[in-house]
């Protein structure tokens, strides 16, 4: 039984009426959704199966994000004892910020 229910279309509908109030929320929200579908879904089916990948790639690219911000993090922090400041690369990184920027926001994707 799912006594929480979360999808990906909630997810985006509270992106664009501004609902999230930290990354954190964003994050709990997409972990919802994908164990919802692990719970709702037995071993072996194909939702299942497509929903632990999802939630497997979304944990890693999590990481890399975390390990980018606290590498930024510690650049501004030695920059402000005296240190020498990271430079700004002026490209905006996926997140939609300058790289130097250690709070990254939401860019709505390119239709390719």
């Amino acid at each position: 039984i799912i006594t929480e229910p979360m999808d990906l279309g909630t997810i985006m509908r509270k992106f664009e009426t501004k609902e999230y109030m930290s990354h954190d929320e964003v994050i709990d929200d997409v972990r919802l959704t994908f164990n919802n579908a692990l719970t709702y879904n037995p071993p072996g089916n194909g939702v299942n199966t497509s929903a632990q990948r999802l939630l497997n790639l979304f944990e890693q690219h999590l990481q890399k994000l975390n390990a980018f911000r606290q590498q930024t993090n510690r650049k501004r922090k030695k920059a402000s004892l005296g240190g020498p400041a990271p430079k700004s690369t002026g490209k905006k990184s996926k997140f939609g910020s300058d790289a130097g920027d250690s709070s990254p926001e939401y860019v709505e994707p390119s239709a390719a």
